[in-house]
């Protein structure tokens, strides 16, 4: 599943979709039941801001990691 929009398909570091945030959104609903101590995220925005919608301030730490670019 993409939730990368905007731009080429070449585009290096392209924004969440419309879709792709609203998808997002709603896993905040069912996130901290999956018990994760943290989250490692891809430095890409779409990641972060994935990371960002699915999980709310009190949830675990986003520990970017850029070898999962």
């Amino acid at each position: 599943m993409s939730h990368a929009g905007g731009g080429s398909r070449h585009e290096h570091d392209p924004y969440l979709t419309e879709e792709g945030e609203r998808q997002a959104a709603s896993w905040r609903a069912v996130a901290p039941g999956w018990g994760a101590e943290a989250l490692l995220c891809s430095p890409l925005r779409r990641c972060i801001r994935t990371a960002l919608l699915a999980f709310d301030a009190a949830g675990p730490p986003i520990e970017l990691t850029p070898s999962l670019r």
